[in-house]
């Protein structure tokens, strides 16, 4: 055999490789893609252009529902604070910090601060914004466990 013919079927064998290890890949990761997929699809579908702009895949982060209930109640240039419950998201981030990420961005032209004294509205996912130890001019609450508290400002 030439060193032609020995590159070439070294070529061939590494696509045949490459081709094999692919397959594997896709069977493996099959059924979860597709439950994800599905669930996303779910969730999303329903949504029509009056709907608040979702980021696909953070459902379960900033739920539809709390989204609008909390874009209804932040005005432009208004600082809010995110109130969630402890816990980890993935490797590095925890839970309360990817919610508050993710608001920051959805809830625009409203600002996120990082110190719910800083703020003007506590949107809260869960816990009691009585936790904080702030006092409020009024607490909106609903029915699915959601709360946005005004902060009463000292005068």
């Amino acid at each position: 055999m030439r060193s032609t013919e020995i590159r070439v079927a070294l070529a061939q064998a590494a696509i045949l490789l490459f081709a094999v290890l692919a397959a594997v890949s896709i069977v493996r990761t099959l059924p979860d893609t597709w439950s994800y997929l599905s669930r996303q699809h779910d969730t999303y579908a329903p949504l029509t252009a009056s709907d608040p702009n979702l980021v696909a895949g953070y459902d379960s982060l900033l739920p539809p529902g709390a989204l609008t209930f909390f874009a209804e109640r932040a005005k432009r240039g208004e600082r809010f604070y995110v109130q969630a419950r402890p816990g980890s998201f993935i490797a590095g981030v925890d839970y309360p910090t990817a919610v508050r990420t993710l608001a920051r961005y959805e809830l625009l032209p409203a600002v996120e601060v990082d110190d719910p004294r800083d703020a003007d509205v506590v949107f809260s996912l869960g816990p009691s914004p009585s936790a904080l130890g702030l006092r409020y001019e009024r607490i909106d609450r609903d029915s699915r466990g959601y709360t946005a508290a005004r902060v009463r400002r000292r005068q």
